[in-house]
């Protein structure tokens, strides 16, 4: 990676930090997003390999892979009962979702674990590698 590629990819990592701070992902536990980049990875079928090899992630758990718009669905649903703060996050979490669809190609979540559920929002970077977000969910 040149130096103009890797200028251009810590911009987009910064675009995605921006997008999702203070922004929480609801489950039974609110939780946030983290940037994350996989420069090394080129093909996604490389992808849950990588993603197992970081610290605190599930042994032997298989990745379930999911599409964008199902990850984020009660994050940007329009509430007409809602109150300011929800419409404020529902509105911040489709333009994330937006961007991460823009900006990434191939974009897929990829969840790892069982109740406690390791979730890689992850697509491929014009520069190479793949590039995006994590959180944690809880589902019992």
């Amino acid at each position: 990676m040149n130096n103009s590629d890797s200028a251009s990819t810590s911009a987009l990592l910064e675009q995605f930090r921006a997008a999702s701070d203070g922004l929480l992902y609801r489950s039974e536990t609110d939780s946030p997003f983290e940037v994350v980049y996989f420069p090394q990875v080129q093909d996604s079928g490389a992808l849950p390999a990588a993603i197992a090899q970081l610290p605190d992630m599930p042994e032997g758990v298989k990745a379930e892979v999911v599409e964008l718009p199902y990850f984020f669905r009660n994050m940007v649903r329009d509430d007409p009962d809602a109150g300011e703060e929800e419409v404020s996050i529902a509105h911040r979490s489709r333009e994330l979702q937006n961007l991460l669809e823009q900006c990434l190609e191939e974009v897929k979540v990829y969840r790892l674990g069982k109740r406690r559920i390791h979730a890689f929002v992850l697509g491929k970077t014009a520069t190479g590698g793949y590039a995006g977000l994590k959180t944690i969910l809880v589902e019992t």
